[in-house]
C-alpha cells in the first residue's frame, strides 16, 4: 500500500536531477543487484552455446579476417542473433526491475529482491512489443528527415560545394551539412526519450496495456517537453564519466579472460564491462523515470493530496471531493424561436392558426393595430397648468392678535 513519503511531490527540473541521484544512492546496492541478475540469462546462453552447440573454435583470433571467415558459418549467426536477443531481454528486464525498486522505495514499501521482480510479466512483454516498434518508427522518420535535409542543404550550399580553391568551400559546406544533420537527429531522439520517460512506471503501477501506457507517457511529457529534453540530455552524458573505468576494466578483464577462453576473451570482457556500466547508468535513469511519473501523478491526479488524506483517515472524502460530479454538455440544445412551429396544424390538417398580427376587417370594437401597440405615437406636448396662487403667509406672532368680534357676549363679560 502506497504511503506518503518525502519523495511524493512535484519536481522542478533541478529537483529531477538532484533527487534522482539521491534516490539512487538510497538503494544503490539493490538497484545494481537487480540490474545484474537478468544478465545471468546472457551468461547461461553463452555456456549452452559453447558446450552443446559450438564445439569448434569459430574465431581463431579476434580480427576482421577471422570475423569474415566465421560469417559464412550459420552457427555463428545463430550465436550472434541469440546473444543480441538475450542482451535486449536482459536490459529490458533489468530496467523494469530497477524502476520497480525505485517505486517501492519512493512509496515507502519494503524493498526486496522478490518484490523487485513481482508483477513484471505483463510490463516485460509489453516493452518487448512496443520498444522495437518505436525504434523502427523513429529510425524511418530519422532516415526520411536526413534525406530531405541532405537534398535541401545540398541545393542551398551548391555554390560552396563546387567553388573555392583547394576544396575549402566544399569542406565548409560538408561541415555545415553534418552539423545540421546531427542537431536535427539529436533533437528527434531527445524528444522520443522524453516521451518514453514515464512509460515503465505506467506499465508497472497501473498494469495497463502497452499502447495505453505509451499514450499516457506521451501526454505526461507533452506538458513539460522542453524540461524533460534538457534532463534527458544531461543523463546522456553520464556514460562518458565511466570511460576511464571502462578502459581499465577492459584491459584487466581481457588478460584475465584469455586464460579461460582465448578465442572469445574480447567478446566476454566487452559484454561484462558494457553490462556493468549499463547497470549503473540504467539504475540512475530508472530513478529519474520514477520521479517523472510521481511528478505527473501529483500534477494530474493529485497523488500527494490523496495520500495525505488517506494518512489521516480521509481517503473516501478526498476521493469524493476530487471526483468529477457532473459533466457539462458540449453544446446545450435550446429551442429555436426564430422558426415558426407547425402548431395545431400538424395534428389537424384543416385547421388554420389565427394570424394575430392582423385584426379582423369591419370589427367596430377592434383594438388599434398591432403596429400602433408596438410603436405607439409620441405623446402630445404637455399643457401648462394655470398658475397656482402662492400659499398664505405664516402669521406674525410679534404683534398681538386681533380680537374676534362675534356679536354675543360671553359669561366673562358679566
Amino acid at each position: 500500500m502506497a504511503q506518503m513519503t518525502p519523495w511524493i511531490h512535484t519536481y522542478t527540473t533541478r529537483d529531477l536531477l538532484d533527487d534522482s541521484f539521491d534516490l539512487f544512492k538510497a538503494e544503490a546496492l539493490t538497484l545494481i543487484l537487480v540490474g545484474v541478475l537478468p544478465y545471468a540469462l546472457v551468461v547461461l546462453f553463452n555456456v549452452v552455446m559453447r558446450v552443446f552447440v559450438i564445439r569448434e573454435q569459430l574465431l581463431s583470433e579476434f580480427s576482421w579476417a577471422a570475423l569474415g571467415d566465421s560469417a559464412g558459418n550459420p552457427i555463428f549467426w545463430v550465436y550472434v542473433l541469440g546473444l543480441a536477443a538475450c542482451l535486449v531481454a536482459a536490459m529490458t528486464l533489468a530496467l523494469l526491475a530497477q524502476v520497480r525498486v525505485a517505486l517501492l522505495h519512493a512509496f515507502g514499501e519494503t524493498v526486496t529482491l522478490r518484490a523487485a521482480f513481482t508483477r513484471l510479466v505483463k510490463p516485460f512483454f509489453s516493452s518487448l512489443l512496443v520498444l522495437p516498434l518505436v525504434l523502427i518508427g523513429v529510425s524511418i522518420v530519422s532516415g526520411v528527415i536526413g534525406a530531405v535535409l541532405m537534398f535541401t542543404l545540398s541545393l542551398l550550399l551548391f555554390p560552396l560545394l563546387n567553388g573555392g580553391q583547394g576544396g575549402g568551400s566544399a569542406i565548409i559546406a560538408g561541415g555545415i551539412i553534418i552539423l545540421v544533420q546531427v542537431a536535427v537527429h539529436a533533437w528527434l531522439w531527445l524528444t522520443v526519450i522524453a516521451w518514453m520517460l514515464a512509460y515503465p512506471a505506467e506499465l508497472i503501477v497501473k498494469q495497463s496495456g502497452p499502447f495505453e501506457a505509451l499514450g499516457a507517457s506521451i501526454r505526461v511529457a507533452g506538458r513539460r517537453l522542453k524540461e524533460l529534453m534538457r534532463v534527458s540530455m544531461v543523463y546522456l552524458t553520464i556514460p562518458f564519466a565511466f570511460i576511464g573505468v571502462a578502459v581499465l576494466l577492459a584491459v584487466l578483464g581481457f588478460y584475465a579472460a584469455r586464460a579461460i577462453d582465448p578465442t572469445s576473451s574480447a567478446l566476454i570482457i566487452t559484454t561484462m564491462v558494457l553490462g556493468l556500466i549499463g547497470v549503473v547508468v540504467t539504475g540512475i535513469f530508472s530513478c529519474l523515470q520514477t520521479l517523472v511519473y510521481i511528478d505527473a501523478a501529483c500534477r494530474l491526479d493529485n497523488l500527494d493530496l490523496r495520500l495525505m488524506a488517506r494518512q489521516v483517515g480521509l481517503g473516501e472524502e478526498i476521493d469524493l471531493a476530487l471526483a468529477p460530479t457532473f459533466r457539462l454538455q458540449a453544446a446545450a440544445a435550446y429551442p429555436n424561436y426564430a422558426v415558426q412551429s407547425a402548431g395545431a396544424g400538424s395534428a389537424y390538417p384543416n385547421y388554420a392558426a389565427p394570424d394575430y398580427t392582423r385584426l379582423p376587417v369591419g370589427d367596430p370594437d377592434a383594438a388599434p393595430p398591432l403596429a400602433t401597440l408596438v410603436n405607439p405615437p409620441a405623446p402630445a406636448a404637455p399643457v401648462h397648468p394655470t398658475a397656482i396662487p402662492p400659499p398664505d403667509l405664516a402669521p406674525d406672532y410679534s404683534k398681538p392678535p386681533t380680537p374676534v368680534v362675534t356679536g354675543e357676549e360671553g359669561p366673562h363679560d358679566a
